[in-house]
């Protein structure tokens, strides 16, 4: 069996309306004054007021910055933390997408850094001066079942200087205090949304468990999030009100990305389709998961959890149950019109761009050393003839 180690995760709270605790708890803290981050889109659907009238009700002021982006740019986290600071929040809350959740991780720490440009710190260590009460606490409320980004303490920024998205590995680890998983956020999420933001969840199980630190832990816990993902998805696509289902996907996305275990080859190529083509990331994982349950489909050592992962996502047993699981999963995305080539999404071929793009997943090599099988330049290539034209 093998050997893992696990680390801390954020308390969750999970609950239909559960969102309209939020005030409470920043209360319980005694915050005083909020920093609310969400996008344009998150606020027109009406999510966002509820939410803030029970932090108003409990008498803490409460400051917006509306404006996000795919993708987290470094220019953004630098002006999140120049709002925290004009306000000074001692409390941000994030209610939106992985984008939204993983800007603001890093700007409650780069506020307490010498505030250089973002771009600089990527090679090297900013300073931190926490004061004494510690940094803002953070409340991250997810209104898309997929990035899980609610569990994690760091996420990929696009970095301006090198035009490449990156992880500031020189920042601090910043989790949050508290993750609330509220299915009625999830309900207005366009169909788009639901199926490709399920992909990035059900890219994060079936990596974690075919990763060189898989263990018992990651079968237990990510095959109950693929389980969730193959019994739920046809419900919220067909009937997005079905406020049980939501859940059901909102769950699974957390449980997905909450082992140790690690993304490998799918998460290197949609860095590399992130970077170069700037497609949402979602969307990239289901570009990304089919060719590469083909790389690995044949590795001996992969069999038993490529037949877990099937036999969770009920698929019949074959030989080589990772092209089973790649075809289904293509089938599904084009039941639901999600392209699955860069040239349905008529994205000009372009020659530089696809060896750009393999020069950029063969640099990976946090997410390619997870990986059972090893992945070159030239693998990586022909790879991205197959996204760009399609299998």
């Amino acid at each position: 069996m093998k050997d893992f180690e696990t680390t801390r995760w954020p308390i969750v709270l999970f609950g239909e309306g559960k969102s309209l605790e939020t005030g409470k708890r920043f209360s319980k803290w005694g915050v005083k004054n909020v920093l609310a981050v969400y996008g344009s889109t998150v606020y027109s659907n009406g999510l966002v007021d509820p939410i803030l009238e029970s932090i108003k009700a409990e008498g803490i002021n409460v400051y917006s910055f509306v404006r996000i982006a795919t993708e987290v740019p470094d220019y953004l986290i630098e002006d999140i933390a120049k709002a925290a600071l004009t306000c000074s929040a001692d409390g941000i809350l994030a209610i939106g997408g992985g984008s939204t959740m993983d800007a603001v991780k890093y700007a409650s720490a780069y506020m307490y850094s010498e505030m250089l440009p973002m771009s600089d710190y990527l090679y090297q260590a900013p300073v931190f001066n926490f004061p004494p009460s510690g940094r803002p606490k953070l409340i991250f409320i997810p209104t898309t079942a997929g990035s899980g980004a609610e569990m994690t303490s760091a996420g990929p920024v696009f970095n301006s200087k090198t035009q490449r998205k990156s992880l500031y590995k020189y920042f601090p680890p910043v989790p949050a205090d508290l993750a609330i998983l509220d299915p009625y956020l999830t309900l207005k999420l366009s169909p788009y949304l639901t199926i490709t933001t399920a992909m990035d969840a059900l890219a994060h199980a079936i990596e974690s468990m075919t990763s060189q630190t898989r263990s018992i832990r990651s079968d237990m816990i990510c095959g109950q999030a693929i389980e969730l993902i193959a019994n739920n998805l046809f419900t919220v696509m067909n009937d997005p009100a079905d406020i049980n289902a939501r859940g059901a996907m909102l769950i699974a996305a957390n449980l997905a990305i909450g082992v140790e275990s690690k993304r490998h080859i799918g998460h290197a190529i949609t860095e590399g389709l992130g970077s170069v083509y700037h497609i949402p990331h979602g969307h990239c994982c289901a570009l990304a998961l089919p060719p590469t349950l083909r790389y690995i489909a044949k590795v001996d050592e992969l069999s038993q959890p490529l037949h877990l992962i099937a036999e969770k996502m009920n698929l019949p047993k074959t030989e080589f149950p990772g092209l089973t699981i790649a075809k289904e999963i293509e089938l599904l995305n084009k039941k639901f019109e999600i392209a699955l080539s860069l040239k349905e999404l008529s994205i000009a071929y372009n020659e530089a761009d696809i060896s750009n793009c393999a020069a950029i997943i063969a640099a990976d090599k946090p997410h390619l050393s997870m990986s059972v099988r090893p992945m070159n330049y030239a693998e990586a290539y022909q790879i991205m003839q197959e996204i760009y034209h399609g299998s």
